[in-house]
């Protein structure tokens, strides 16, 4: 048998970056995907009739309103959350909707192509590419699985303290609060969002537990019964100073309760009663209602939630500005509040303790937006949900209060924090 020789002009074929194989498709019924747009960067968008016109070998994000289940188009038809925040939604706050009359889909699907595209690409740049164990380059469900899976093994290992300390941080885990008002026909719900580069550079340089933490029972002594809220309360006080000496979890039992905590801050969100928080939350509580500390625990020592590997990705003044940078950085701490990010085992599969990072990172996002969250409240617009960056508030049709007022006054809010 004649030996094999290779052709020394030949080459190993390029393995084609992920990037250069992603499109854009945009239907023109989102919930029932047919005729539409669709786009590759760098190509003219052409009119297709259905799903089944995208090129298999591309990973197409969509407007498609996806179901559980098995993807129906083939697994390289993605549904609306594909870029790890809702294509729809995307095109809303840049003026690009399905609304917007004046502007062509061919443009609008041109524009996300080419958002798509530079998202891709700073994804791999700073997360590396998501490989298979045979070196096969896999794309992920997500974005935000993409990320999430990076960081997961940056992540120090989450140490496993006692039940009690765990199930304390897993009861003071909450990603939004979801206030029970009565629907109201008489308003529509109107979204806000902080920017959100800026957003994740002021969420992560605030303080969590340090790597490693674990938590044990307080030994110093706890005020006893009730005591009034606000600033001058005994609880407050005890609760505003252990939280800036050390991470901590609190135990309340609530009394009283004034209309601000029951319409905004809990204990109840989607009909799930909450009775641990962070030293930070439960101060908070306590300046508006009667509570009582049953039990806490504590770790050793602060750090800021952005530390070390974990840090959000620098693009440089200009590249910070852009778009997908301000994508990018919400992928990145929403990953970071992932319960799992600690585990360094499957996301679908973990038992592992739950990582007190991924606590902090979301009880401080939810104090954020509650500021915000308060001076609406205080306007008498109603707070139908807030966190994760953004609050949903009810704006009468008719009325005094209109959309531009409120807005007015959130981006105020905003400035001041």
């Amino acid at each position: 048998m004649a030996n094999k020789v290779l052709d020394p002009v030949r080459r190993p074929p390029r393995r084609v970056p992920l990037a250069e194989r992603i499109g854009v498709a945009w239907f023109d019924d989102p919930e029932r995907p047919g005729a539409g747009w669709a786009c590759v960067q760098g190509t003219e968008p052409r009119r297709i009739d259905g799903p089944q016109a995208l090129a298999l070998d591309y990973t197409w994000a969509t407007n498609w309103v996806g179901q559980p289940g098995p993807p129906p188009y083939g697994s390289h038809v993605r549904d609306e959350h594909f870029l790890g925040v809702a294509l729809g939604a995307l095109a809303d706050q840049w003026g690009l909707g399905a609304s917007r009359q004046d502007v062509a889909p061919s443009d609008r699907v041109a524009v996300l192509a080419e958002l798509a595209r530079r998202l891709v690409n700073l994804v791999t740049r700073h997360y590396g590419e998501p490989v298979t164990g045979d070196g096969r380059l896999r794309m992920p469900a997500s974005l935000f699985d993409w990320v999430r899976d990076a960081l997961r093994h940056k992540s120090p290992p989450t140490p496993m303290g006692s039940i009690e300390a765990d199930q304390a941080l897993r009861g003071a885990y909450l990603l939004e609060h979801i206030s029970p008002i009565d629907p109201d026909y008489r308003t529509q719900a109107v979204e806000f969002l902080f920017p959100r580069a800026r957003y994740a550079q002021m969420l992560l340089g605030l303080r969590g537990p340090a790597a490693g933490s674990t938590f044990e029972p307080y030994r110093g002594l706890v005020p006893r019964g009730y005591s009034e809220p606000g600033p001058t309360g005994e609880i407050y006080r005890f609760l505003s100073g252990l939280a800036s000496r050390q991470p901590a979890l609190v135990e309340l039992h609530f009394k009283t309760t004034d209309r601000t905590v029951g319409a905004l801050m809990g204990p109840v969100s989607r009909h799930r009663l909450r009775t641990w928080f962070a030293a930070e939350e439960a101060a908070q509580l306590a300046a508006y209602g009667q509570v009582a500390v049953r039990r806490v625990f504590v770790a050793e020592q602060y750090s800021p939630l952005g530390a070390g590997a974990l840090a959000l990705p620098r693009e440089g003044q200009a590249g910070e500005v852009a778009p997908s940078y301000g994508v990018l950085s919400e992928l990145h701490w929403r990953a970071l509040a992932d319960p799992n990010i600690g585990t360094g085992e499957a996301v679908a599969h973990s038992t592992g303790p739950m990582p007190a990072r991924a606590v902090w990172v979301a009880t401080w996002d939810r104090l954020l937006c509650l500021q915000a969250a308060l001076a609406f409240h205080a306007k008498g617009l109603q707070v139908s949900r807030y966190g994760q960056g953004r609050v949903s508030v009810q704006v009468p049709f008719d009325g005094p209060e209109t959309a531009a007022a409120v807005m007015d006054r959130f981006c105020l809010q905003v400035a001041r924090l």
